[in-house]
């Protein structure tokens, strides 16, 4: 499937790396491109509080202000602010209604209200490719009423996304079901309903009549002693249109990426390549090694004799693992490479 975007076409299956706060950590966006990525996840929700949207926007939009001029996906801030409700605790003002969701921000004791059309005004101040509705995602110990709700708050939070969007950028239903992302960003909807077979099917269908360009698996794709949910997982992705692109949000490990490739899920994202990589994990075809291990003390081989990318071919497991040890910055930026290099090459 190829999508076409602003900022370029994107063949599937496809790996984005996570700017979380606009930047991959250790990397600049030159090592992303020579790596071969073709786009990039960032956070709604971190920009708009540093250094805000309107800056941004001030500044050109994302493409401008990080000089990376391919296609950019934005969520919608609902994930963090779940977050900063469930672990800062609602005594702290951090509370969520029909109409949006209540939170403070940790860094200044600003308060703040992120409504769906308020997630869209973001994002489309930002300059996304990609939009994504604002949802009410929830953990695994959810209940089957809270899980209800969710699925209908959801669905109105969509409905109320979709209706902004269209009117910031001056559509019609008619206009957007003829255009795309050629023409104007895309938006995609968020399936959600945990590990409800019949909730997550409501979702579903509720999102798609509403029409959205693609849509996403909403919630953990794993059980609370991290298995994956295989019925839940194939499910949802069986329930979205094969002419739709189809985003496996924060997934994941290898094993996981293959498993959900096989299900038909083609777009993915997640922190693991670098967040491995800061602690010294590399992805290799035979496995994972720890590469701050004494026994690669000596070991001049390439981290991974198979692999093409710049830290393999010119840097062997014993110089990488000193530079890690010893806390050297380059160090973390040669195992990224890799581990990105790796996971991108999944889907090739």
């Amino acid at each position: 499937m190829t999508i076409e975007t602003l900022h370029g076409k994107l063949n599937t299956p496809l790996f984005m790396p996570d700017a979380t706060y606009g930047a991959i950590k250790s990397l600049d966006f030159t090592d992303l491109d020579n790596i071969g990525i073709n786009a990039i996840v960032t956070n709604t929700l971190h920009l708009y509080l540093n250094p805000t949207d309107t800056y941004i926007k001030q500044l050109g939009g994302v493409h401008n202000f990080f000089g990376w001029q391919k296609p950019i996906l934005t969520d919608s801030g609902g994930f963090q602010v779940y977050s900063l409700i469930n672990r800062s605790g609602k005594s702290l003002g951090n509370s969520i209604d029909e109409n949006g969701a209540h939170f403070i921000d940790p860094a200044n004791g600003n308060k703040h209200y992120l409504t769906p059309e308020k997630s869209i005004q973001i994002q489309i101040n930002l300059g996304s490719d990609i939009l994504t509705v604002l949802d009410d995602p929830l953990d695994l110990t959810a209940d089957y009423e809270r899980v209800k709700k969710s699925v209908e708050r959801t669905t109105n939070w969509a409905r109320k996304c979709k209706d902004e969007f269209l009117r910031l950028n001056n559509l019609t239903s008619e206009q957007f079901d003829n255009t795309n992302g050629t023409t104007r960003p895309l938006i995609f909807g968020v399936v959600q309903g945990g590990k409800f077979e019949d909730l997550r099917t409501q979702s579903a269908q509720e999102l798609i009549e509403i029409g959205f360009d693609g849509y996403n698996f909403g919630g953990l794709h794993y059980t609370e002693k991290g298995n994956v949910m295989k019925n839940i997982f194939k499910l949802t992705a069986d329930l979205i249109p094969d002419d739709k692109p189809k985003y496996a949000m924060g997934v994941g490990t290898p094993s996981d990426i293959k498993l959900a490739l096989e299900y038909g899920w083609n777009m993915f994202d997640t922190v693991l390549p670098t967040r491995m990589a800061r602690h010294g994990a590399l992805y290799t075809k035979q496995g994972e090694i720890k590469l701050t291990n004494k026994q690669y003390e000596f070991d001049t081989n390439p981290i991974d004799k198979d692999c093409t990318c710049l830290t393999c071919q010119n840097y062997s497991r014993a110089y990488v693992r000193h530079l890690l040890r010893i806390k050297e910055q380059t160090g973390l930026r040669l195992a990224s490479i890799h581990n990105l290099h790796f996971f991108n090459q999944l889907f090739l």
